[in-house]
């Protein structure tokens, strides 16, 4: 029984495990993104076009970190999930669905 208890903790540490760790590093680069970018505004009260434009880079930065991350998250969780309760779910229609469903958003990340 512990070994069953252990191997679903290490299989759930994982497939979530790898979502986790990139949602946390990439909320830190956005931080730090937007804590340079605050430090550059208070520094120079009169903004000249390049610091606007690096301003600009830094938000385009931190969208592109946003999306690349949900579109990362939203396409392996589905299957992810699916494989910690496969042996807990029946084969009806509706899983069938799901699972071409996840392996569909596997296969387009």
């Amino acid at each position: 029984m512990n070994l069953i208890v252990e191997g679903n903790i290490v299989q759930m540490i994982a497939r979530i495990g790898p979502i986790l760790i990139l949602v946390v590093l990439n909320a830190e680069m956005i931080r730090s993104l937007r804590l340079i970018s605050a430090r550059h505004t208070e520094r120079r009260a009169h903004q000249n076009s390049l610091t606007r434009a690096r301003d600009n880079d830094r938000n385009r930065i931190s969208v592109l970190l946003l999306i690349t991350s949900c579109t990362f998250v939203i396409c392996t969780l589905p299957a992810s999930l699916l494989s910690l309760f496969i042996d807990y779910t029946t084969d009806g229609l509706g899983m069938q669905i799901f699972r071409a469903f996840a392996n569909l958003l596997q296969v387009m990340q």
